[in-house]
């Protein structure tokens, strides 16, 4: 089914606009080519013209949101908890996947996804639902935006949408960033925006985020931000055209564009996740975009994301896939990944106190030959409570939600 709601035109204006359309895809492609001299000169992304030579903001301390009742208040020990759930689904999207998922301030949660009939059909369309947190449910599945909505509130043609990623500032704004491709495959993406002051029920138009020359293109995100004292935030995103690396997005209180740093020189690392250490201390993991050495890769910063180690890669299987992070509240980092070095039939939890040594603790999911258990989503919510969401063998988004309690259990 065709989400795409433009009005028809006539016989004379198609052929106009067919012609038009030729002449922007002529033009795109001219203009990317334009950057391949510069790309294989330097071994780097040109920055954008809108970057402001200036220094990132210290990292905002983690905003830790108390649940309704708490056991530790208590004096009593919390007991080990480990629920899974499945969000519903609709009809029109059979096929799920990028799952992103974020916490509220009342405590409850927000998860979005993209779904339609595959990955990259023109009936994708951005979905959300609401979880509850006194009654532990899900509500129904809503339509955030589809390629007509975005084409509508861009002005410009999109022809397929994907990666939502959520974040809820400390002033309680909850954003959505994702991918909009108007020529091309997602090399051709770049980076839309909108937010919400209602817990997601109601959104900005959307809005372009400028962030590379030319045609702001080959930039796309997956993993959420890290807040920034000045209310800002540093945005991980990844350049995937000819070559493929991370880079890091200063943008304001506003989500403009401040700066732009390049997290790595190599040439085949993408979708970096996050997780902050201190006031200036940053991890990074990233999934390796190459059929060589397939590891996560793992980097750090001690500037506040201005400028990044070398990569070196970690002793965990990585198949060319997506990884997430999270702290704990004791300052051990956990990850879910897929342990492997060909397939995404498993989904692993691990665990480091240091970052770069990690053990497995458990398998999330074990699958059969040929199954999918991907992109995954891990946030710290109240204390000693996270939450997870991952794409469910492309058919469902499932949640699991455990505490420290649990993981203790499985050391």
């Amino acid at each position: 089914m065709a989400a795409d709601h433009i009005p028809p035109r006539s016989s004379s204006g198609a052929a106009a606009g067919g012609t038009k359309q030729r002449a922007a895809k002529a033009a795109y492609w001219v203009a990317l080519l334009s950057t391949v001299a510069v790309l294989l000169a330097t071994g780097r992304a040109p920055l954008g013209s809108s970057r402001v030579n200036s220094q990132a903001a210290l990292i905002h301390s983690p905003t830790i949101r108390v649940s309704p009742v708490s056991a530790e208040a208590s004096g009593v020990a919390p007991a080990p908890v480990f629920i899974r759930q499945f969000l519903d689904t609709v009809p029109e999207a059979p096929s799920v996947h990028a799952s992103t998922i974020a916490q509220l301030p009342d405590g409850g949660l927000v998860a979005a996804w993209f779904g339609g009939t595959r990955e990259g059909a023109k009936d994708v369309a951005i979905y959300a639902s609401n979880w509850d947190v006194q009654s532990g449910d899900w509500e129904p599945v809503r339509k955030l935006s589809d390629r007509s909505e975005s084409s509508r509130e861009l002005g410009r043609y999109v022809k397929k949408l994907g990666n939502p990623v959520l974040h809820c500032d400390p002033s309680g704004r909850l954003w959505l960033y994702y991918v909009t491709v108007s020529v091309g495959g997602w090399s051709g993406g770049s980076i839309s925006v909108k937010h919400s002051d209602d817990q997601g029920r109601n959104w900005s138009e959307a809005r372009r985020l400028i962030a590379a020359p030319f045609l702001n293109t080959c930039n796309l995100v997956r993993s959420p931000p890290i807040d920034l004292a000045d209310g800002g935030v540093l945005l991980p995103a990844y350049h995937e055209f000819l070559y493929q690396f991370g880079e890091l997005l200063h943008l304001d209180a506003d989500g403009q564009l401040v700066d732009k740093y390049r997290m790595n020189a190599g040439l085949d690392s993408l979708q970096p996740a996050l997780v902050a250490r201190s006031a200036t201390e940053l991890f990074a993991y990233h999934r390796r975009g190459g059929a060589s050495q397939p590891h996560v890769l793992f980097n750090r910063s001690v500037d506040a994301g201005r400028t990044w180690s070398p990569l070196q890669p970690l002793e965990l299987a990585n198949p060319n896939a997506s990884v997430t992070v999270a702290p704990t509240d004791s300052g051990e980092v956990l990850m879910v990944l897929n342990p492997s070095e060909k397939d995404r039939e498993q989904l692993a939890l691990a665990i480091s106190s240091d970052g770069e040594d990690w053990k497995i603790l458990t398998l999330l999911e074990d699958g059969a030959a040929g199954q999918e258990f991907s992109y995954p989503s891990l946030i710290r919510g109240e204390p000693g409570v996270y939450h997870l969401s991952y794409t469910w063998d492309r058919t469902r988004i499932c949640h699991v939600m455990f505490n420290d309690a649990w993981l203790e259990t499985n050391r």
